[in-house]
Formats: C-alpha cells, sequence, structure tokens
C-alpha cells in the first residue's frame, strides 16, 4: 500500500455528512494517493438503474426519489456486499449502512431492526469524519434533494452516528478554492488516522 500504513485486518474510516459535503471529491483524491476506498453506494445504484433505464425503456426501478425505502434497503445490501469484497488494510468509505438510518428518519419511513446487528458486524472504526456542506447547493442526475432536505439529511446523519456512540470529527471548508479545500481537507484525514496507527506498537 503506497500510503505507508500497514495493518493486518480490514480498517473501516467512514466519511459522511450531508448530500453536495465534497466527500467524493476527497474520496477519489484519497484513492489517487494509494487509499484503498469504497465510493458512494447510493451513487452507484442510482447510475447503474440510469444506465439500464436509458438502454430499456420498459426497465423500472425505483430511485429514492421515488420509494425511499425500497432504496434504502437496496443500499443496505448493496453496502454489506461491497464492503465484503475490500482487501486486508486500510478502506475509506464514503458513507456506510448507518446512513440509511438518516435518510429513513427524514422520509418518515421504518427500516427493518435487523439492520443494527449489521451495523455492529461492520466493525466501522469509531471515528467518524463528518463534513460540512458546501456552499451553494446544486442538484445533479443523481442528486434531487430540496435544499431543506439537505440540511434534514445532514442534521439526522450526525445524530444517527452520535447516537450509536461514534466519535464525530467535523471535517471543515478551508477555503472557497475548492481545489485547496479537497487538499486539506485528505490531509487532514490522513494526519488523524496516521496518528490513530502511531498509537498501536508495529502498525507502521
Amino acid at each position: 500500500m503506497r500510503s505507508g500504513i500497514q495493518v493486518q485486518k480490514i480498517k473501516k474510516y467512514i466519511i459522511t455528512g450531508g448530500p453536495h459535503s465534497g466527500k467524493s471529491s476527497v474520496i477519489t483524491m484519497l484513492e489517487s494517493r494509494g487509499i484503498q476506498v469504497l465510493h458512494e453506494t447510493a451513487r452507484l445504484l442510482i447510475m447503474e438503474d440510469q444506465a439500464k433505464r436509458e438502454a430499456d425503456p420498459l426497465f423500472k426501478q425505483l430511485y429514492p426519489w421515488e420509494d425511499q425505502q425500497i432504496f434504502c434497503r437496496r443500499c443496505h445490501e448493496r453496502q454489506k456486499e461491497r464492503e465484503k469484497g475490500l482487501k486486508e488494510g486500510l478502506t475509506v468509505l464514503d458513507r456506510s449502512i448507518i446512513d440509511n438510518l438518516a435518510y429513513a428518519v427524514v422520509a418518515g419511513i421504518e427500516l427493518d431492526k435487523r439492520i443494527y446487528i449489521d451495523i455492529a458486524d461492520a466493525n466501522y472504526e469509531r471515528k467518524v469524519f463528518f463534513f460540512e456542506l458546501l456552499g451553494q447547493y446544486t442538484m445533479d442526475d443523481q442528486r434531487k434533494d430540496t435544499l431543506e432536505q439537505v440540511n434534514a439529511v445532514h442534521r439526522e446523519i450526525y445524530k444517527a452516528y452520535s447516537g450509536l456512540g461514534f466519535e464525530m470529527i467535523t471535517v471543515p471548508l478551508f477555503s472557497t478554492d475548492m481545489e485547496i479545500n479537497i487538499q486539506k481537507r485528505a490531509d487532514m484525514l490522513l494526519d488523524h488516522i496516521m496518528k490513530a496507527f502511531q498509537s498501536i506498537p508495529g502498525a507502521i
């Protein structure tokens, strides 16, 4: 691993925050530095469905803005599947199973209680990086949330993780220059992670 961090098992660090918090850009930068990452499952599912619908007009799948309950279940199952495929070592995840809890609260739906068993079995690192929202919010082909929904999801994500006992590390906006902001956010994450590994004998 080019990061210089050597570990003997999968250590999964989560970055999270509401839509339009800049997570994807930081994940991509970490990946370019040789860190194993897992890109956001929800966006992946939406893009897959959009591609299928474009290829076959008869294809019918429910996007989150059409049925949040079905979509949360799909995200949950796909996230579990993708995490099982991770290689041993350090990984940074763009969201986790836990984020579904926040989306469920905002949508006013109930999730299967087994999600809590899967969260416990996932063995996520207890430090979670919570990204502050970026400035001007814009929708795109995979992001249809209103600004009100964005802010609500952002709040509920913090509540979901902190309510489960995770230590929330706020990742601020460092600059209005997005390239500088991405760089500094990535540096902040790696600094925290490296310090955690330095506290483990023989980890570095």
